[in-house]
């Protein structure tokens, strides 16, 4: 009755009235066991649910790492139908030449965009001009298995152009400064 504190009146209440200093021990036996057994009750439910979403965990891995395995053949099978010239690159010429129709059915709604060179930008992580077959593999899968929309990808990718073209404007004009600086610095000491 004190452990799940169910009627310890009838208990402690004919105590506490010939003895009522035993308020203080019963007050602290009925808050430290009550209190202790459902600490102990919360610890074996939070145990059991984060058991339990390790798990999942770990199932959704296995899962993934399957599903990889199943595309990656079917992926590399897709890029060397684009790579027309047997080069191990793909080009920009090359994808706007295939449609979205030379894709599997298994991730053709993932890998559809408004364009094949928006496709082919997104896959270009390297901003080469050009992709090959392990950009290739790696832009199609995620594409295929992530979470996130394409118009998501699309924007990282276009800021991390941005993040590009604004570090090789930098260094221009830090090269225009210094080429600047040594003009200046001739003509000053020329007079």
């Amino acid at each position: 009755q004190f452990v799940t504190v169910d009627g310890p009146s009838a208990i402690y209440l004919p105590l506490l009235k010939a003895k009522p200093e035993l308020i203080i021990y019963f007050v602290a036996l009925i808050l430290v066991i009550s209190i202790s057994l459902m600490n102990l009750v919360t610890a074996v439910l939070v145990e059991n649910a984060m058991d339990l979403a390790h798990k999942d965990r770990e199932e959704r891995k296995a899962e993934l790492k399957d599903k990889v395995k199943e595309l990656i053949p079917k992926v590399e099978q897709v890029f060397d139908s684009l790579d027309s010239d047997g080069s191990g690159i793909i080009s920009v010429s090359e994808v706007l030449a295939a449609s979205f129709d030379d894709f599997p059915e298994e991730f053709r709604e993932a890998v559809m965009s408004q364009s094949m060179e928006e496709l082919f930008m997104m896959m270009d992580v390297d901003n080469s001009g050009e992709v090959d077959k392990e950009e290739f593999v790696e832009g199609i899968l995620s594409m295929v298995l992530a979470d996130v929309p394409r118009e998501i990808l699309l924007t990282l990718k276009l800021s991390k152009l941005q993040r590009i073209s604004a570090d090789k404007s930098q260094r221009n004009i830090q090269q225009l400064e210094m080429m600047l600086r040594d003009i200046v610095e001739r003509d000053y000491w020329s007079q």
